[in-house]
């Protein structure tokens, strides 16, 4: 046991190694530390019909005007909910001890924590397994709000706010072709252009 700790161990300083010293020049890298704010999603496919291609003949995958987008992004009522769950994670786990808080920080942290250790850039795509323990988070936070006779609204609300959420960037997670400005209209943040 002790062996496979230390195998584990020597390649996560390899892969850290790794990172500190691949370039990253790529449009779509972010810094870690903007990644639970999603800043700097990354574009994954991309179309658009322009005036010249249609003049010139070339065929295109979408009609004059729309365009067709595959966002890297998550739901942004989870992922900005998570920003007001990991206080209250941190708080239970931290002062209160109570475990699943302490699963929930302990996971957050461990996927986390590596990435802004490497000091450089990345791209969003690397916080995807970070998501199952957003997740948690936010149902943690829910659960307690829920205790209290003042807020049993708010899971009822997260929910249906998420949901309404997924219907509004669905567009954006597959590559349905739309109207250049509905498809602007989901891109909140400068950033995520």
């Amino acid at each position: 046991m002790a062996e496979r700790a230390r195998v584990w161990w020597e390649e996560q300083l390899e892969l850290v190694d790794y990172h500190r010293r691949l370039p990253t020049t790529h449009p779509y890298r972010s810094s870690p530390a903007t990644w639970p704010v999603m800043t700097r999603p990354v574009l994954y496919y991309f179309e658009r019909c322009t005036d010249e291609q249609v003049k010139s003949g070339e065929p295109c995958a979408v009609g004059t005007g729309n365009r067709a987008k595959i966002l890297g992004l998550g739901n942004p009522v989870v992922w900005w909910t998570g920003l007001l769950a990991y206080p209250v994670v941190a708080w239970s786990a931290l002062v209160h001890r109570r475990r699943p808080a302490v699963v929930i920080l302990a996971f957050l942290l461990g996927q986390y924590l590596p990435w802004l250790l490497v000091g450089k850039d990345g791209y969003f795509f690397y916080a995807t397994p970070l998501v199952p323990f957003i997740a948690m988070s936010v149902a943690f936070l829910c659960a307690r709000a829920a205790a209290s006779s003042r807020l049993r609204w708010v899971p009822a609300g997260v929910v249906g706010l998420a949901l309404v959420a997924v219907v509004y960037f669905l567009p954006i997670w597959s590559g349905v072709e739309l109207p250049r400005s509905v498809l602007e209209a989901r891109m909140w943040l400068h950033s995520w252009r």
